[in-house]
């Protein structure tokens, strides 16, 4: 990289290191073999000045965009089912003239249970929980 004046700039520790980082996971996806890594490895920390970095990886593809990844898809918990049977049994205990106070102690256990992951689909290839 030059700038309009002809001039060269030196290249920093960080641009060698991103260099480094998209080699060794070029190394690591099996596009490099270890003594092409070793080569360009020392070439990338040897490099003085900025152009000299690029043609290291120019034969690579494009490392991904940074950003968070993909939320892994989660089956549906099966909490709903329980607080529309919990709301059903209130209606019908208020309708009857008895209070649904005893309810309110069957929601708190829910809440609990499915923040201690009672609820949670297992992970793939893990054992299931069952409470």
């Amino acid at each position: 990289m030059s700038t309009s004046a002809g001039v060269r700039i030196r290249a920093g520790d960080a641009e060698r290191e991103t260099v480094a980082e998209q080699l060794r996971e070029a190394h690591a996806h099996g596009r490099l073999r270890f003594d092409e890594l070793d080569a360009r490895l020392g070439s990338a920390y040897g490099a003085t000045y900025l152009d000299e970095l690029p043609a290291l990886v120019a034969d690579l593809p494009e490392p991904p965009a940074a950003g968070r990844p993909p939320v892994p898809w989660r089956p549906p918990t099966r909490v709903a089912p329980l607080v529309l049977l919990a709301l059903v049994a209130s209606l019908l205990l208020i309708a009857t003239g008895h209070p649904p106070f005893p309810l309110f102690w069957v929601g708190v256990w829910l809440l609990v249970r499915r923040r201690s992951g009672w609820f949670r689909a297992p992970a793939a290839g893990g054992p299931a929980r069952t409470g």
